[in-house]
C-alpha cells in the first residue's frame, strides 16, 4: 500500500476547512493511512486509534462514506491479528463509496490501494471491478492514458478468466477514452471489432452497447 495518498491532501486544500467535505476526507485520509499501517505489520497505538476514531465522529451521519470508513476502521483498528479478507472488503466497499458520489480522484487512489491487496486468481472478480471503476475515474479526471492502460488490464484479466462479456466491455470502454481524446477514427474501429466479436460469439446485448456508443 501506497502511504501518501497525495489525493486526499489535494481535495482537502481546495475545502472549506471543517466543512462536510474536509471533515470526510480528512477522516478518509487518516484511516486509509492506518489501514497502510496494519497491512505492513504495525499495529497501532492506542494514540493513534482514539485519533481516528474521533476524525470518522466528525463525519456527518447521512454520508455513504460514514458507514464505509466505520466498516475500514473496524477492519484495521484492532490491535489483534489482521483479516485480510475483512480489509478487502472494507478497502472494496470504500472506493465503492467514493466512485457513486463523484469523488474521483479518491475513489481511484483506494482501488489502487485495494489492488495491492488482491491475490489473483483468488480475488479476480473484485480485481476487475477495481480496474474498470479505476478507468471510470481517471477517465472522468481526463487522465486518458492511465484510463486507457486500466480498461486494457481489465480486458487481460477479463481474457484470462474466460469472460468473453467482460473482456468485450472493457473494449468498449477503451473507446469511450478514445472519443473523449478526439480520436473518432480510433474509437470507430475498436467499437467495429467488438461489434464483430459480438456477433461471433452470439452477444446481441453487447452488440446493442457498441452500437449505443458509435
Amino acid at each position: 500500500m501506497s502511504s501518501l495518498h497525495i489525493p486526499f491532501f489535494q481535495v482537502l486544500s481546495r475545502c472549506t476547512p471543517d466543512s462536510a467535505d474536509w471533515r470526510a476526507t480528512s477522516a478518509g485520509l487518516v484511516t486509509i493511512r492506518l489501514a497502510d499501517r496494519r497491512v505492513s505489520g504495525r499495529r497501532p497505538s492506542w494514540r493513534e486509534l482514539r485519533r481516528v476514531r474521533h476524525a470518522i465522529s466528525q463525519v456527518d451521519r447521512e454520508s455513504p462514506l460514514y458507514p464505509a470508513l466505520i466498516a475500514l476502521f473496524s477492519a484495521v483498528g484492532s490491535a489483534w491479528r489482521l483479516r485480510r479478507q475483512r480489509v478487502i472488503d472494507a478497502l472494496h466497499t470504500y472506493a465503492a463509496r467514493l466512485h457513486e458520489v463523484a469523488e474521483w480522484a479518491l475513489a481511484v487512489d483506494v482501488y489502487e490501494t485495494l489492488l495491492g491487496q488482491l491475490e489473483i486468481p483468488l480475488h479476480a472478480a473484485i480485481a476487475a471491478e477495481a480496474y474498470e471503476r479505476g478507468g471510470e475515474g481517471l477517465r472522468a479526471l481526463g487522465r486518458f492514458d492511465e484510463a486507457t492502460q486500466r480498461f486494457r488490464e481489465a480486458q487481460a484479466l477479463a481474457l484470462r478468466r474466460g469472460d468473453v462479456v467482460g473482456e468485450l466491455r472493457m473494449r468498449i470502454a477503451e473507446a469511450s477514452v478514445a472519443s473523449r481524446r478526439g480520436r473518432i477514427g480510433e474509437a470507430r474501429a475498436i467499437l467495429d471489432e467488438t461489434i464483430g466479436a459480438a456477433d461471433r460469439a452470439g452477444l446481441p446485448h453487447v452488440r446493442a452497447l457498441a452500437l449505443g456508443a458509435l
